[in-house]
């Protein structure tokens, strides 16, 4: 079943996908032609944004390796879309951040909570620990990235520094140049700095303004209709073919976007050996207060 004229951007985090996809791959044709009828982890088929006007969206980045059983998830952001204001907050939360995990679990890494329990155990872990509701999530593979990256054309990108670590196949320069596939997946998975993943958070986010800015270009539009064979086989979501295209016709001019990204606060500790980010309660429970209300990083009115 084709999509026509449909165009399909990796709007936030390669939040892309065709249709209700369960947490299985390579379903797109067989859920578009069933649309409406294929069960979703989502509370509602329809584009529900909550009783604030505010849509909250899980984006996970997997690593999904080879031989395991269960993959990790690297990368956890969640995003707060409004559709009216055209505003999006995107909040990153380390993937050491030591949380108490649903369903009895236990309190460890937040990123266990994939290895555990997949995309639901996350799902209601992350809800507990920040006392909000996820209408919607997008998963994509560490490995899907690289390809999808290659699949728009790549990205031109300011390298910040020196990056090589041969065992994780990252070796970059310095400088601005065009990064393919490989070469962006090294960049936002690069630990190498003093600051770790907290680092690598901050890259990540720089990363995605630049990669959305370049993807909703005339050009790379144009070629979106023909990518979604490569993007069916990376990501998994619970957004439904019309939710996704009136995210793209809201979000299609980047330009009037406003767009914010932070991570949750908190500080390094050691806790039996194990490195933790131990968030500060107080400060976190303010923060996605403000990002849920758009009252985050507003510019001061004027007198």
């Amino acid at each position: 079943m084709g999509l026509g004229p449909l165009r399909l951007p990796l709007l936030l985090e390669l939040n892309t996908g065709g249709g209700n996809l369960p947490l299985q791959r390579g379903k797109l044709e067989l859920i578009l032609a069933q649309q409406g009828e294929v069960p979703v982890i989502g509370r509602t088929q329809a584009l529900q944004q909550g009783n604030d006007g505010v849509m909250t969206v899980l984006l996970l980045g997997c690593d999904m390796r080879d031989g395991e059983a269960a993959g990790r998830s690297d990368t956890i952001m969640l995003a707060f879309v409004n559709m009216e204001s055209k505003a999006i907050n995107l909040l990153s939360i380390p993937r050491d951040t030591r949380v108490e995990l649903a369903e009895g679990k236990g309190t460890t890494k937040i990123n266990h909570a994939f290895a555990y329990g997949g995309v639901a155990l996350t799902r209601k872990t992350i809800e507990n620990f920040l006392g909000v509701e996820i209408d919607r999530y997008v998963q994509v593979d560490f490995e899907g990235f690289a390809d999808i990256i290659d699949a728009l054309g790549g990205v031109d990108y300011e390298v910040e520094q020196r990056m090589y670590r041969p065992s994780e196949n990252i070796d970059l320069q310095p400088g601005f140049q065009h990064l393919d596939g490989k070469s962006a997946l090294a960049y936002v998975r690069w630990r190498g700095t003093a600051t770790a993943d907290i680092g690598r958070i901050e890259r990540q986010q720089k990363f995605l303004s630049t990669a959305l800015d370049q993807l909703m270009t005339t050009g790379t539009i144009l070629r979106l209709p023909q990518l979604i064979g490569t993007i069916n086989t990376y990501v998994q979501t619970d957004f439904s073919l019309k939710e996704l295209t009136l995210l793209i016709n809201a979000f299609k001019d980047m330009s009037s976007v406003t767009f914010n990204s932070t991570m949750v606060p908190g500080s390094d500790d050691t806790i039996n050996g194990l490195s933790y980010w131990i968030p500060f309660a107080n400060q976190t429970a303010e923060l996605v207060r403000q990002m849920q209300t758009f009252t985050y990083n507003l510019p001061e009115p004027e007198p």
